[in-house]
């Protein structure tokens, strides 16, 4: 019976560890497949969400700029994410309070790019801190959802300034211009574990543990 129950909590541990592989987290780095920009009156520099790569602008220059990223987002369940655009220092911010807004974008248009709730944000004051790097914009939760109703399909962001500058200040306060970074912006996804997977690590952690108390028992 000893033997029976040492080999059994040797499988066990075995099905454990294979499914701790399964069951562990993981993060994916997924590259935008396009960018862009759509200003208040209707002018771009793209032509659509899946046009291509172009430079990104958000904030004003004689006129209010929204702009767009564009993913082919994985198929697994999303535990959390994270979207990284470069931003260049020569990025200008006039106003403190100046915030920027992710949305899930709803239509190629000024208006729809920052339709809907918003998905996460960061201050102006965090991006234009005079380097050139990428700054980071952790989804709350309601963004992981919107990317997990997506899974397996593509997704555009829409990004807004929230600013008091006036629209006519020429690069008084925006941010993402004079991009020169590669890849432009990228979306860090974390994975969550398979319920299958941790299945068997409570098996496994079952057996193991009937066959320590067994061996207590005995001795």
């Amino acid at each position: 019976m000893d033997r029976i129950i040492r080999t059994a909590a040797l499988l066990a541990a075995g099905i454990a560890c294979g499914g701790a592989a399964v069951a562990s987290t993981g993060t994916s780095t997924v590259n935008a497949g396009s960018e862009g920009w759509i200003t208040q009156s209707g002018r771009t520099n793209n032509t659509g969400f899946t046009g291509g790569i172009q430079n990104l602008y958000a904030g004003e220059q004689g006129e209010y700029f929204n702009d767009f990223m564009t993913f082919t987002l994985p198929s697994f369940e999303i535990g959390g994410a994270t979207l990284n655009i470069y931003n260049s220092s020569a990025s200008q911010d006039q106003d403190p309070d100046a915030v920027y807004e992710l949305h899930a974008a709803t239509s190629y248009s000024f208006a729809g790019l920052m339709a809907g709730d918003v998905l996460g944000t960061v201050s102006l004051q965090a991006a234009d801190n005079g380097v050139d790097h990428y700054v980071s914009i952790a989804l709350n939760d309601e963004g992981v959802a919107v990317l997990n109703a997506n899974r397996g399909r593509t997704f555009t962001f829409g990004g807004d300034l929230v600013t008091t500058t006036p629209a006519d200040c020429i690069d008084c306060t925006y941010a993402f211009g004079n991009t020169i970074g590669t890849p432009l912006a990228f979306l860090s996804v974390t994975s969550v574990p398979e319920p299958g997977g941790l299945a068997l690590m409570a098996a496994g952690l079952g057996v193991a543990g009937l066959a320590a108390r067994r061996r207590r028992l005995r001795g």
